[in-house]
């Protein structure tokens, strides 16, 4: 009767985490409905756009990012641009990181089909609810026809200006204007292209001859000195490139400012309002999902402990005649705790698509041997798995599921009451891109009557349920050769390919 009754709740408890876990589904859904929405955003965005995490790593690029540079995905933004030591050039994204503002600057590139382009690249920090920047948005313009544009007008001092009433760019010709002491304080509209009027919204005919502070009234107070930048220009002859919000006409302009002849200035500019606010749209998606994702994942580490405690309360009342309850119960405990280790890990990482398995493994074996060091003497428990060896989420899920069972026999049933002894995790990457995770003691040796084909204890039919989920292939190896009174080493190997499915149950 007692047995029966211990049994139902068990099984009401599973029923309640399966319950769980479909809800948790539930919200992965609407994650995935929130990264379709930003990757909408992105891919409607001309200019080549790529998400840098920050160890700089490349981690999302758009379709025109593709198609200018090939496939980035995976690479150091330094190694894909070419960005080597001592070449005095310090790339935007850890200036952006470093400084936490927006960091622009131009450098030729070499694009997929082998020419060298000229890019203006603008690299714009993101931020979680808490401030920190935990990425950098990289966009990429190609001005290298401008540029051309640009040399050509130099080169004939303006005698070929009707070439540019064909141009989509908006072009303007000025005079600078100084004061006594040679300080540049106006300027005069000399010349403007159709394009400057219609990105504008100013009339050619209420320009050429005036002031800009006639034209526009309060220019000078502006925030940005563009009296003084462009008077710069005319002056000392070094040319000047930026993307700048203007107040007065309420939109965004990326510009390109040089001097024809001293005195002299032309700017050849474009409006991308629509570009910054796409651009502020990622950003703000990008820092939704990541807040949202990150809930996600304190709300169920919290639930899956509160789980755990239940079991572990309930344990406790079970009687010592009826052990083997006990025994399911706690089982069933750390099953859960490994699932919610998981969620718990990635709370505190900056990259939420990658596990390291070195860290996440240790606290891993730190839980297992606090909850199962009752079954046996002073085993230690050694992990082997490389600092650098990373999985993403569902893999990384499954992979700490086996090492729970895995390392959960052999504490249990490896090593003689009372009896030391060592078990060792590893993982490694073989040549063909496979990975090994290995579990290895030095206990008694598994007997020849326990089946890993046909099991029959739940735990290795768990394990292989495990294994199969990733695709793996579980082979055991068992030293026979020993005495009857001594121990040998048993193995234990399973081989899989990182499983890039979405939508897991287990996350």
């Amino acid at each position: 009767m007692i047995t029966g009754y211990f049994i139902v709740i068990t099984f009401l408890l599973m029923a309640l985490v399966y319950l769980f876990i479909r809800r948790e589904e539930k919200l992965q859904r609407e994650i995935s409905s929130n990264d379709r929405t930003m990757r909408v955003a992105l891919e409607s965005i001309g200019d080549p756009v790529l998400l840098i995490d920050t160890e700089t790593n490349i981690i999302w690029s758009n379709m025109a990012a593709e198609r200018a540079f090939g496939e980035l995905l995976g690479l150091k933004c330094a190694d894909a641009f070419n960005c080597l030591e001592g070449s005095g050039f310090e790339c935007t994204e850890c200036q952006s990181f470093g400084q936490g503002k927006v960091v622009s600057h131009e450098k030729r590139i070499k694009v997929r089909s082998g020419e060298d382009q000229l890019f203006h690249i603008s690299t714009a920090p993101v931020r979680d609810q808490e401030g920190e920047i935990r990425s950098v948005v990289k966009s990429f313009r190609n001005i290298s026809q401008i540029m051309q544009l640009e040399e050509a007008a130099a080169q004939s001092e303006l005698k070929y200006i009707s070439l540019f009433e064909n141009m989509v760019v908006g072009f303007a010709f000025h005079k600078v204007v100084t004061d006594e002491n040679c300080a540049p304080v106006d300027y005069i509209f000399l010349e403007v292209n159709s394009a400057f009027e219609m990105l504008t919204g100013l009339r050619r005919d209420e320009l050429i001859g005036k002031k800009v502070t006639e034209v526009l009234p309060g220019i000078e107070d502006s925030e940005f000195d563009w009296i003084g930048i462009y008077g710069k220009v005319g002056l000392t002859g070094e040319p000047i490139r930026f993307e700048q919000y203007f107040d007065i006409l309420q939109r965004w302009y990326a510009v390109n400012c040089y001097c024809p002849r001293p005195g002299t200035f032309a700017v050849i500019f474009e409006d991308i309002t629509e570009k910054k606010a796409q651009e502020q749209m990622v950003r703000a998606k990008l820092e939704e999902s990541e807040i949202f994702i990150r809930e996600i994942q304190h709300r169920v580490n919290n639930n899956l402990k509160s789980i755990s405690q239940i079991l572990n309360i309930q344990a406790s009342y079970v009687s010592e005649d009826w052990d083997w309850t006990s025994k399911v119960l706690k089982d069933i405990q750390i099953r859960i705790m490994c699932m919610g280790l998981i969620h718990e890990t990635l709370y505190g990482l900056d990259d939420l698509s990658r596990i390291p398995m070195a860290g996440y493994t240790g606290a891993l074996l730190a839980m297992l041997q606090n909850e199962l060091s009752r079954y046996n003497g002073p085993v230690n428990i050694h992990n082997l798995i490389p600092d650098d060896l990373t999985l993403n989420v569902e893999t990384a899920t499954l992979c700490g599921l086996i090492i729970a069972e895995l390392v959960s026999n052999s504490m249990k049933h490896a090593f003689r009451p009372g009896e030391a002894g060592d078990i060792f995790i590893s993982c490694r990457i073989g040549e063909d891109g496979r990975y090994f995770l290995e579990e290895r003691d030095n206990g008694m040796g598994i007997p020849e009557h326990v089946s890993f084909e046909e099991p029959e204890t739940l735990g290795i039919q768990l394990l292989n349920s495990y294994v199969e989920m990733i695709d793996g292939e579980l082979t055991v190896y068992r030293d026979n050769s020993r005495d009857k009174d001594e121990d040998g080493e048993t193995v234990i190997t399973v081989s899989f390919v990182e499983n890039e499915e979405e939508g897991s149950i287990l996350y």
